[in-house]
């Protein structure tokens, strides 16, 4: 069974070494790193080029999956420490809002664009947000975009088609509404096991349970999504 190696980025430059150590050495499947900024850094700054060149190179996917509340000074969700109900509020708010900050920053600030081949996965911040996300980026970008210090070949939302998959949670009801919007080909399914907010056991059959999903979504969704994102050969 291949895995994931789980990649520190607050040095770029070992980051890339771990990467490279990781897959050619020891054959991680993927890379999986936080999307939260770094010592003040975002993903577009400069100073991650060496690690977006490296993975391009290696040719496997990088999964951004957030962290705990403690772990990062950066992290969105530490503003409710100490404030009533700041477990549940910290709980709903990090992973989709550092996801969907994580996408504006590769989109919007080049990276995409200078890494055509780099495929990345958002996972675990459910996927309802996205084609609100996707439009409200490109608007922003027909306004202020022109004239600005990126220049971008493309709209925002044209990177997540071409390079970028999705995680939907096995119990996401507006599933249905986000395939009907943006399709079906872009997502992959998460389970968070062994978390005790999983669903695990019955977590895949939550997710076939889902109403006004398609059998052949479904399919797509569990299977043939995930070959495509983990480079898993076609086994039918």
């Amino acid at each position: 069974m291949k895995l994931g190696a789980q990649l520190a980025l607050h040095d770029a430059e070992l980051a890339a070494e771990e990467a490279r150590r990781a897959v050619e050495k020891l054959g991680a499947a993927t890379l999986v790193a936080s999307p939260h900024p770094i010592n003040g850094r975002h993903l577009h700054d400069d100073f991650f080029e060496p690690l977006w060149n490296e993975i391009e190179r290696l040719g496997v996917p990088l999964g951004l999956h957030p962290t705990g509340v403690s772990s990062l000074r950066d992290d969105i969700s530490k503003r409710f420490v100490g404030h009533p109900a700041s477990g549940p509020l910290a709980h709903a708010v990090r992973n989709p809002i550092e996801s969907m900050l994580a996408y504006a920053s590769l989109a919007m600030g080049g990276v995409f664009d200078r890494h055509p081949k780099l495929t990345v996965a958002f996972l675990e911040s459910t996927c309802g947000w996205l084609p609100w996300w996707l439009e409200r980026l490109d608007e922003q970008w027909e306004k202020f975009g022109p004239g600005c210090d990126v220049n971008l070949s493309a709209k925002p939302s044209d990177y997540f088609f071409r390079q970028c998959y999705i995680a939907t949670d096995p119990d996401e009801a507006g599933l249905k509404t986000f395939i009907d919007q943006i399709g079906d080909d872009r997502i992959v399914v998460s389970t968070d096991y062994p978390h005790d907010d999983s669903l695990f056991p019955h977590a895949t059959e939550s997710f076939l349970n889902i109403e006004g999903v398609t059998r052949d979504s479904k399919r797509k969704i569990l299977w043939d999504n995930c070959a495509a994102l983990y480079n898993i050969p076609n086994l039918s």
